[in-house]
């Protein structure tokens, strides 16, 4: 493995931090490297969000990987003439790309990276490169656990959560996150804002749609077919509810008006 430097991080000007398309070509250099040496990966944080369909990330590239690879990642990002360094925290290591940042995270929110975390992540194609990308759920309880006292800012989460809604399994996130109260803050303010859906009522009007790459089996459109077929499911389905709804209303405002509405029965004699 290459000698980690320490000391002052290579200088990023102000193009490198703002240029969404060189840290898209470190992002895939990193990931090519690691594919090539074998290590375990995924995309993580801000370009794992980006792959699934939220915003680009503006300042580095995060993997997430086992601690035990940490060293053959480093040996293969060094090869691919990537610069590593040494981080204050005991969490990452760090390599530079063209004065570009790559974290290479194996605990996240102080908590190892497993197999399990890396066998739900998804295969999927970033700027024409295959590779796996860390599962949705994972990327919220991230994001969400990250929130404390000091760090609190609910405003770039709330962007990411809306692109990514439909890929969340809400239940296991709420179980997950329980223990946090900032956490459970931003679930509420999600549900005011009718980013999330109410907790009790997923299963029924916000299904989980996990992304997948195409099956070799699938035939031309099978995959677009389905994303129609469910969401003209979602609406007959809420068609009904409302029609439901203002049923039950009539019926209620016609009975406290003291006017007589006819059974079924009734108005077929």
């Amino acid at each position: 493995m290459s000698r980690l430097r320490r000391g002052s991080q290579p200088c990023m000007s102000g193009s490198d931090v703002r240029g969404d398309g060189d840290l898209l070509e470190t992002l895939k250099e990193v990931a090519v490297a690691l594919k090539r040496a074998g290590v375990r990966f995924a995309l993580g944080g801000g370009y794992a969000a980006y792959a699934r369909g939220g915003p680009s990330s503006e300042h580095d590239v995060d993997f997430v990987l086992r601690e035990r690879d940490v060293s053959a990642a480093l040996t293969a990002c060094t090869d691919a003439g990537l610069e590593p360094v040494r981080a204050p925290e005991d969490w990452l290591v760090k390599v530079y790309h063209g004065g570009r940042q790559v974290d290479l995270i194996f605990r996240m929110n102080g908590r190892p990276v497993t197999d399990d975390v890396l066998d739900r992540a998804d295969d999927m194609e970033v700027q024409s490169v295959l590779m796996p990308v860390l599962d949705a759920a994972d990327l919220v309880v991230g994001k969400l656990l990250s929130f404390d006292a000091h760090n609190c800012d609910f405003g770039g989460a709330l962007g990411t959560v809306r692109a990514l809604r439909e890929q969340v399994d809400w239940p296991a996130v709420r179980e997950r996150v329980a223990g946090s109260p900032y956490a459970v803050a931003f679930l509420v303010l999600a549900e005011l804002l009718d980013i999330v859906p109410p907790a009790g009522k997923e299963e029924t009007t916000w299904p989980v749609r996990r992304m997948r790459q195409p099956d070799p089996g699938d035939k031309p459109g099978q995959e677009d077919q389905e994303i129609r077929e469910d969401r003209e499911d979602r609406e007959d389905r809420e068609d009904r509810e409302d029609k439901e709804d203002k049923e039950d209303k009539e019926a209620r405002a016609g009975s406290e008006g003291g006017e007589a509405v006819p059974s079924p029965i009734s108005a077929a004699i």
